[in-house]
């Protein structure tokens, strides 16, 4: 069965104007998406602004009591980095997540060390299990609230 020439040019209009209603419909979800109607989502356990908080959190804490962390005299702390980040836990309704890492920090100062728990004066690679939550203040703002206990 031979096609006629204005049946061809009809089933060519109608495929090319079902590829324009995909291709529309694709451009408004990628839109909708993307301008955030879906709303602002938790941040993830490895999100930078959870972990700063965490990091200036825990700085905080050591240098207002040095020696609940072993160090006897606290020169200069910094926070290097976070490993074995994991997410424990997720709960969808409400939204809280629940996180543990290994904090690693540098002290310079005088540090509990060895079996005997003396004081040795220096610069020491320390790291702290830490746990914290994640879970909403204010969705509509974007604003989270984060909870953080070190685990010894």
């Amino acid at each position: 069965m031979a096609t006629t020439p204005l049946r061809a040019l009809k089933l060519r209009s109608t495929l090319l104007s079902s590829l324009r209603y995909q291709f529309l419909a694709s451009i408004l979800a990628l839109t909708l998406v993307m301008s955030g109607c879906f709303g602002p989502t938790l941040p993830k356990c490895n999100a930078s602004e959870a972990l700063d908080l965490v990091g200036s959190w825990y700085t905080d804490s050591v240098i207002n009591n040095p020696t609940a962390f072993g160090i006897w005299e606290l020169n200069h702390l910094e926070v290097s980095r976070f490993r074995t980040i994991v997410e424990d836990d997720y709960q969808a309704s409400p939204e809280v997540r629940s996180c543990r890492a290994t904090l690693h920090f540098t002290v310079s100062g005088s540090v509990s060390t060895g079996a005997l728990g003396l004081p040795e004066d220096g610069t020491h690679e320390m790291t702290d299990n830490v746990e914290y939550t994640i879970e909403w203040d204010d969705k509509a703002a974007g604003e989270f609230w984060l909870s953080y206990e070190v685990v010894r």
